[in-house]
């Protein structure tokens, strides 16, 4: 096994995330993957080639060893795995093309926009069907299968329970700009937060800027990174949070003082894979596929926080089900701006 690393700062969403979930990977068995099984002659072809690439930012670093040292014992394949942020390994896939080199087999990421305009739209993916694709829920699927969901994290509207409770707790996030929630609410930056920017550009979407104006004068907390608007939850500095849901998951898991008030998240942000239409190993690449889509690895990924995106495997603790999930948008819609003009517009407000 190789591995490389290339994360840029808003893969810092994640930094802490290994705090909540460390223990839960740890903890997380393989004594149930026995089940796995890879086409005998795709894997004689696969090892042919002897090696495999992957581009991919499977999180966290306990849960992505473990399945690439799990995946070359089982196969005999060695893994090569470059990890980074989505916009990252685009921008490395495309820059690696223009100088001639085809070396990746697998590519996995987390922003569908860039994924299906710069991969699929310009030809560096094929489609491909793992035996498991039906198990997939279909929101979490490509519909001409260029790739299929692994897991994923919802933003979801987090209170503490020292504080409100069912009637008295904001149902929606669009309630978050009155004046009855005044310096009541956290949120994470926009300029490092993967969480904190899909907010702005769903309420943007959803309720214009306007919106957004009126709830930066709300005096909202705003934290670097996801995971510090779980402690300014937790601690009770700012009662009412949008949250990423595997700090939510954890704290419920530790009997923590907070609750869900709304059923229906604010959006999704999965993680899919695919393979690459130039792979170099392309068995090699399918058989991958077929294992990160399997149920016995999408247990890992519930073990970790994540929710699975098999509809055979339920949700992390305290979550229903991917099937079952309400959600108000699939993902963080594009409103046509950079993350760099969204978050300046946004601090512009909140200096205002």
């Amino acid at each position: 096994m190789k591995l490389s690393f290339g994360y840029g700062g808003s893969r810092h969403l994640w930094t802490c995330a290994a705090i909540f979930v460390a223990i839960a990977v740890a903890a997380a068995t393989l004594s149930s993957a026995q089940a796995i099984t890879f086409d005998p002659e795709k894997l004689k072809r696969a090892k042919k080639v002897g090696k495999l690439t992957w581009y991919g930012s499977i999180y966290p670093e306990t849960l992505r060893d473990r399945l690439v040292k799990d995946f070359e014992q089982r196969t005999g394949l060695d893994v090569n795995l470059y990890v980074g942020g989505t916009g990252q390994i685009v921008s490395r896939l495309k820059t690696e093309r223009k100088a001639g080199s085809r070396n990746v087999d697998v590519f996995d990421g987390a922003d569908l926009e860039v994924i299906n305009n710069e991969l699929i739209k310009t030809g560096l993916m094929r489609p491909y069907v793992p035996t498991s694709a039906a198990s997939i829920t279909g929101k979490f699927k490509h519909p001409e299968s260029y790739w299929h969901g692994m897991y994923f994290w919802t933003l979801l509207l987090e209170y503490n329970t020292k504080f409100y409770n069912e009637g008295n707790v904001p149902k929606t996030f669009d309630v978050l700009n009155k004046d009855i929630y005044k310096s009541k609410v956290v949120v994470s930056d926009p300029a490092r937060s993967a969480a904190g920017l899909g907010f702005i550009k769903t309420m943007v979407h959803w309720k214009g800027w306007d919106w957004v104006e009126k709830f930066a004068k709300n005096d909202p907390l705003v934290v670097a990174i996801g995971p510090g608007v779980e402690q300014a939850v937790v601690n009770g500095e700012r009662p009412i949070g949008t949250v990423v849901s595997s700090f939510t998951s954890a704290t419920l898991k530790k009997g923590g003082p907070v609750a869900i008030s709304n059923p229906e998240h604010l959006f999704s942000s999965p993680e899919v894979v695919g393979v690459m239409k130039d792979a170099p190993n392309p068995d090699g690449a399918e058989l991958l596929v077929e294992y990160l889509t399997s149920k016995e690895v999408h247990e890992m990924f519930k073990g970790s926080g994540w929710f699975p995106c098999r509809n055979d495997v339920s949700g992390p603790y305290g979550m229903p089900a991917a099937a079952d999930l309400q959600l108000k948008f699939m993902s963080a819609p594009s409103i046509g701006l950079t993350r760099e003009e969204i978050a300046k517009k946004f601090h512009s407000m909140l200096r205002k």
